[in-house]
Formats: structure tokens, sequence, C-alpha cells
């Protein structure tokens, strides 16, 4: 995973990420709504972009005291104009971060699709949030997508069986959500508006289909740690 490559992305579609990030909101909603806790007054926003599931928590806890977590300095900016009140601010790879204080919620929203290794993150953040919540995309996303490329330029993500194998989640579920195109370069457009592509995967990948309909379909976990 080419952490600069990922930053630089996402700092260059901050200004367009929001007119693209249909699923992107939806999927925050859906996260935020797992969560039913009482006096919460400290809330970390992993992998925040441009502020989506801040904007619901805070609909739920507006007293909270927000922390804004995201490896774009670009995204971070929106983030915090959105909120309409302060904020503490962390612009650094969330994976690699030495967290220094505690908070009694912590979320990230299809975020840590990006890391490199899920299950040490969670290890590490548990430590430090009393209750973590989170959606990441699953190995199943973007099947049709995949069929367009002889070498599909999409990251490993971890299946169903893999996540709850491994942690013992108080509360998890599975959504999809799908976008429709009429071709790779619909989808293409989406993506670098999004921010969600890779440089290094776009010069390995080689396009075998371009002028038929593709949906693009998120397989989205949700859990509760």
């Amino acid at each position: 995973m080419d952490k600069d490559s990922v930053k630089k992305c996402f700092d260059k579609s901050a200004d367009t990420y929001d007119s693209v990030s249909e699923v992107q909101k939806f999927a925050a909603t859906d996260l935020i709504d797992l969560i039913n806790l009482a006096n919460v007054t400290s809330v970390i926003d992993i992998g925040c972009g441009t502020g989506n599931a801040s904007l619901e928590l805070l609909k739920k806890y507006p007293d909270a005291n927000v922390t804004l977590c995201d490896i774009s300095e670009n995204m971070l900016k929106v983030a915090a104009k959105k909120l309409n009140k302060p904020a503490d601010m962390i612009c650094y790879d969330a994976e690699k971060y030495a967290f220094d204080r505690h908070y009694d919620l912590g979320v990230s929203n299809l975020c840590l699709q990006w890391f490199s290794d899920i299950d040490a993150f969670l290890e590490k953040v548990h430590r430090f949030c009393n209750v973590f919540a989170f959606s990441t995309l699953l190995n199943s996303s973007f099947e049709n997508y995949k069929k367009l490329f002889s070498k599909p330029p999409t990251f490993r993500y971890p299946s169903l069986k893999e996540l709850t194998n491994r942690h013992a989640f108080k509360k998890y579920c599975t959504k999809k959500y799908t976008l429709e195109f009429e071709n790779f370069f619909g989808v293409a457009k989406y993506f670098r508006k999004l921010g969600a592509y890779s440089k290094s995967h776009d010069t390995d990948s080689h396009l075998i289909v371009s002028d038929q309909p593709v949906s693009l379909e998120y397989d989205i976990f949700f859990a509760i740690l």
C-alpha cells in the first residue's frame, strides 16, 4: 500500500468528494445508527474524510468533543468547516499513529480497507476507545468492475469470515449498495472525484472491456468492537 499516493489522491479530490460520495454518506448514517451509548463526551473519527460520520455523530451526541483524524490535510479542512464547531485535528496515517489519549467512542467509516493490517489496527485502537464502531469493504465488493480487467485495480479486502473469526464483535452486519454507470469511463471519473484510486494499480491493470454498462457494488461490513 503506497500511502503517499493515497494521501495525494485524497488531497486532490477534497473539493469533489462530496459531489459523488452518496454511498459513503449512506454508510455513515447506517454506521452511526448501530451505536447505542449514553454519556459520550469524547469522539475520534478515524479516516474522517469530509466529515460525514462526524456530522451524523453530532446529531446523536451534540455536546461531544470531536477529534478528526485523516491522512489528507485537505480532507480535514473540508470536514472542519462542515462541523461548525471546534474540533481537534490529527493529520496522520492512523495505522501508524501513536494515540496519546483515551476516547469514549471511536468511529471509522470506509477507511480501514486502505490499511495494510486491519487486525493490528483494531487491537491498537481498542486500547484507546471504550467502543469502536467501523465499516469497511469486503472482498465481494466490485465484482462486476473487476471483470473489466485482466488484472483488477482493486486492493485485497478482507472476507466476512476473516473478520468475524478474528474478533469478538458486540454487533455486526453487512449491507450492499450499488451504483450504475454507462461504461468504464463513468466509473473512472467517479473514482477520480472520490479520490479512491491508486496510480500504482492503474499502471499494472489492463482494461479489456470499456463500452458496456457497469454496476459498482459496495459490499460493506459494519461492526462495533
